[in-house]
């Protein structure tokens, strides 16, 4: 099957909300709590990454040098690197969680760990590859895993544009 039209599209995709992003963000900049331990920012982060694979990786996987073998190492990357970002990143966040209530809790895990599981699936598939325990190309995962990350990276902006970005500064 033939992957660079859907490829194109999710890069196309991705751009355009990362633009849409920033000019939310921009024009309530002056609301958000400059606060970097509130789970906001993390959310923020996790969202961000989330939109910049949606395009970097569909957008590599469209150079006609980079061969399935590379692919596979560049997911591998990625994924390996957005594990440990979202590590650090979420750390001192998740400690604090666990005392506050389950529906903030809950919220908390979709945001944060949604996109976790998909990397950490995308690193799998990517593996699976490299030691040939697929039968399949990594490009028929990728894609699937990368509409499912881009459709969570949707509702995390979207939560974050509603909830986060616009609430007042307390």
């Amino acid at each position: 099957m033939e992957w660079t039209p859907f490829y194109a599209a999710m890069a196309t995709s991705a751009a355009t909300v990362i633009g849409l992003l920033f000019v939310a963000v921009q024009l309530s900049a002056e609301k958000i709590a400059g606060d970097q331990s509130d789970r906001w920012w993390a959310i923020a982060f996790s969202t961000f990454y989330a939109f910049l694979t949606v395009f970097f990786l569909p957008l590599s996987y469209l150079s006609p040098a980079l061969k399935p073998h590379g692919r596979a190492w560049l997911t591998l990357i990625l994924a390996l690197v957005y594990v440990f970002r979202m590590a650090q990143t979420s750390f001192l966040i998740w400690h604090g969680m666990f005392r506050r209530s389950g529906d903030r809790l809950w919220e908390t895990f979709w945001n944060l760990v949604g996109p976790l599981i998909i990397y950490i699936l995308l690193g799998y598939h990517a593996l699976a590859s490299l030691l040939r325990w697929s039968s399949g190309p990594i490009e028929d995962s990728v894609a699937v895993l990368l509409t499912v990350l881009f459709a969570v990276a949707l509702r995390n902006s979207w939560h974050l544009v509603v909830e986060g970005v616009f609430r007042k500064k307390t």
